[in-house]
């Protein structure tokens, strides 16, 4: 007991530690206690089976993308010191490209097809990995380091990022979620800094040719075959719809950092007939991603809708047994889209007045206006 009294009665050294560590003011302090923080995480479960094989996929794709001339507008995109590295290609009569030209050029349109569908191979490496290693749970092991810095050189790659949107709903939803959160990539919703729908709002004309509204926006694209059968449907005719609405993707969102004009993509319709809301369709390929309800929300926000009546009928919206629980499925897809908009509305508000300060904020009834 009187050695232990001693000791605690003996003051601390200035320094901890063998003075000939020099650590007290090196700047390898930091160094080093990263390095220990890495050894002294356990490491992953059946680490080199798991990881052998993944690499050797990766590896498998890796080849693809050197020995394959289709892909070579994807080097300088994945890796950005590749414009550093290698002199861009001079064409005949032609400056060189700049290195923001390199990294963010589309293929021509005879390479786009093999660079989408290596992408969404890529992906779907991406999805393997994220749940054979629990990149939900483990995304910052030091293990895992070299993956998660891989998926971010290709999450900024303007093909993989097209490849993303077009794939990401037969993608299961909790990978999803991890990629947008950790990877940033794009979500298919107006939550985050970049506004990725829109809506188109065509009216009929004084003449009320819907029929032939329909043909022509099906003639340029803006909507396909099946919602053509739909929107001139039995169903449909009467009320005579007055307004239809377009969802649309922002592809200059999803490609914010970089120059392209892509033409915008139809995501869903909706029609209305004075302030009845007659159909509201999200497409089969993008559903289950809440994209609904934010349709709904864009629509209220732009036409005033009171009321919801879906009809049945053969060939036209749905089979009559159907109807019913469609039109109480919209309903409550209007109510929660109008929460939503308050919701919206009321926290845009109080972002205002904070920016304002207190003595800005706008008087309150009974204080003597």
């Amino acid at each position: 007991a009187t050695r232990a009294g001693a000791c605690a009665r003996t003051p601390a050294p200035a320094g901890h530690g063998p003075p000939r560590l020099g650590l007290t003011d090196s700047p390898d302090k930091g160094k080093l206690l990263i390095a220990l923080r890495q050894r002294w995480v356990a490491p992953l479960p059946r680490l080199d089976e798991r990881f052998a094989r993944h690499g050797e996929a990766l590896a498998r794709l890796l080849d693809r993308l050197r020995d394959t001339p289709a892909l070579a507008v994807l080097d300088a995109q994945f890796h950005p010191a590749w414009t550093d590295l290698v002199e861009a290609p001079r064409q005949a009569g032609e400056p060189p490209a700049s290195p923001l030209e390199r990294r963010t050029r589309m293929p021509d349109p005879a390479d786009f097809r093999a660079c989408f569908y290596f992408c969404q191979e890529l992906i779907r490496l991406m999805e393997a990995v994220y749940h054979d290693l629990g990149l939900e749970h483990a995304w910052d092991h030091p293990d895992n380091r070299g993956w998660i810095n891989a998926f971010r050189h290709w999450s900024w790659a303007p093909m993989f990022r097209i490849a993303w949107v077009v794939g990401a709903p037969t993608f299961g939803a909790r990978f999803v979620s991890f990629c947008q959160q950790r990877l940033g990539l794009p979500r298919l919703d107006n939550d985050g800094p970049k506004r990725m729908l829109r809506l188109d709002r065509h009216e009929v004309a004084a003449d009320g040719d819907w029929a032939g509204l329909c043909r022509r926006l099906m003639a340029e694209g803006r909507i396909n075959h099946v919602e053509h059968s739909i929107l001139t449907s039995g169903p449909l005719a009467s009320p005579a719809p007055t307004h239809l609405f377009l969802l649309r993707l922002r592809w200059s969102s999803v490609l914010a950092r970089t120059s392209h004009r892509i033409p915008d993509t139809t995501l869903g319709v909706a029609v209305v007939s004075g302030r009845t809301l007659r159909l509201l369709r999200v497409q089969d390929h993008v559903r289950r991603l809440g994209l609904a309800t934010e349709f709904m929300r864009l629509l209220i926000n732009r036409h005033v809708v009171t009321a919801v009546d879906i009809r049945g009928g053969h060939g036209g919206i749905c089979l009559d047994r159907h109807a019913r629980r469609l039109q109480a499925w919209l309903q409550r897809t209007l109510a929660l889209a109008r929460h939503r908009h308050q919701a919206r509305s009321d926290a845009a508000r109080a972002k205002l007045r904070r920016g304002r300060g207190p003595e800005a904020a706008p008087p309150r009834a009974g204080d003597g206006q």
